[in-house]
């Protein structure tokens, strides 16, 4: 489904990181910042996948197109910017319906889930601040990349253990009901 997809973006996406911060020759657009935005929402997507929840795709999608499209016209410093807010977005928009989620269906995973677009999103707030106040572009780069590890931890051991709940609870259902009268 959509999250073997996130996962794969998002591994992808830090290997253009590594191959951008190792190269010599500079890189004249910001492709991680793209490759973290598109991340953001397909994360999303998957989000409203497994909740049931589809609204909001249009929207944030044209919001996502825009703000890729976006690194032709910005400057690094405010491409990481943009980059940053976006993340921030997509990852709240997550964090509701996971948070949601786990509500209504009782589940430690997407809470877990929940809690780690939670994480994203204090990051990029603090990321905003330190190039707005601070102007330290340096580690903005570095908690954010933190955070964007941490998450992603988070989100897999989210995702596995909500599945695996959801497993669960089904084959107990199947345990406690007749296959003959369907009580």
């Amino acid at each position: 489904g959509l999250f073997t997809v996130y996962f794969m973006a998002s591994l992808l996406g830090w290997i253009v990181l590594a191959l951008q911060q190792g190269s010599s020759a500079p890189m004249p657009l910001d492709v991680p910042a793209v490759a973290s935005i598109i991340n953001g929402y397909l994360l999303f997507l998957a989000a409203g996948q497994r909740s049931g929840n589809y609204s909001g795709r249009f929207l944030l999608g044209t919001v996502c197109l825009a703000g890729c499209l976006s690194v032709f016209f910005l400057t690094p410093r405010s491409m990481y910017m943009l980059q940053s807010g976006l993340t921030g977005v997509f990852f709240a928009s997550t964090g509701l319906l996971f948070a949601q989620r786990a509500r209504n269906r009782h589940n430690i995973g997407d809470m877990i889930i929940a809690l780690a677009a939670l994480l994203m999103l204090a990051s990029a707030s603090f990321t905003c601040w330190q190039i707005f106040a601070a102007d330290d572009l340096q580690l903005a780069r570095v908690v954010s990349f933190g955070a964007h590890t941490w998450t992603f931890t988070l989100i897999s051991i989210g995702f596995l253990a909500s599945v695996l709940l959801d497993y669960r609870k089904h084959l107990s259902h199947l345990a406690t009901e007749d296959a003959l009268t369907g009580l």
